[in-house]
C-alpha cells in the first residue's frame, strides 16, 4: 500500500483512508451506505448536494470493490464505457441481464476522457467477463489475447493512478 501513497497525490492507503480522504474531497458530503443496501453503487462525479455511496456487505469486504465505487465518486466511468471500446473489446448485448445495459454505455471521448493513457484491460474500471450475465455467458470479450482476466479487483492499475493523477492535478515525483 505505500507504493500507493508514493504514486497518488489523494493518498489512498486503505479502504478506511480512502474514505475519509474522499469525505475531504466532498467537503464532508458524502454519504455511505454500508451493508444496508442491495448493490454496490456510486453516481459518477459530483451531482450536487451529498455524495452517497452504496456498499454492501459483499462489496465492502473486497478492497478493490471499494476503490472502484470512490472512483466512481471521484468521477470515473468504466473503462470499457470509453469512445474506442469497440476497438478493445466486443459487449454482448444478448448476454446481459435486461435492465442492467445501462452499466455497458459506451460515452464520447468529453464525457469519458483516457488522460492520453492506452485502454486498459487491467484497470479497476473494468468490468469481467461476465458481469451482468443472464446466461452463464461472457458479456464483454476482450479483442486481444492480454493473458490474464478482465475485471480484476486487486487494486489500482498503473494506469488507473495515471487518469486519477491527472484528473486532478497530481504531480508524481520522479
Amino acid at each position: 500500500m505505500g507504493t500507493l501513497t508514493v504514486l497518488n497525490c489523494l493518498g489512498y492507503t486503505g479502504a478506511f483512508s480512502l474514505y475519509s480522504r474522499a469525505r475531504r474531497l466532498f467537503q464532508h458530503e458524502l454519504l455511505a451506505e454500508i451493508g444496508r443496501v442491495l448493490r454496490c453503487f456510486s453516481n459518477v462525479g459530483r451531482t450536487g448536494g451529498a455524495q452517497e455511496l452504496g456498499l454492501t456487505s459483499y462489496c465492502i469486504n473486497r478492497y478493490g470493490s471499494i476503490i472502484h465505487e470512490f472512483l466512481h465518486a471521484l468521477g470515473f466511468h468504466h473503462q470499457h464505457s470509453t469512445h474506442d471500446r469497440d476497438n478493445w473489446v466486443e459487449i454482448i448485448w444478448d448476454n446481459i441481464e435486461p435492465g442492467f445495459e445501462h452499466n455497458f454505455k459506451k460515452y464520447d471521448v468529453a464525457t469519458v476522457t483516457q488522460f492520453s493513457e492506452m485502454y486498459d484491460y487491467y484497470s479497476i474500471m473494468h468490468y469481467s467477463a461476465y458481469a451482468f450475465t443472464s446466461n452463464g455467458k461472457p458479456t464483454i470479450k476482450p479483442l486481444q489475447e492480454i493473458g490474464y482476466e478482465i475485471g480484476q479487483r486487486d487494486g489500482f492499475s498503473y494506469t488507473d493512478i495515471a487518469k486519477l493523477n491527472a484528473m486532478y492535478g497530481c504531480r508524481i515525483p520522479a
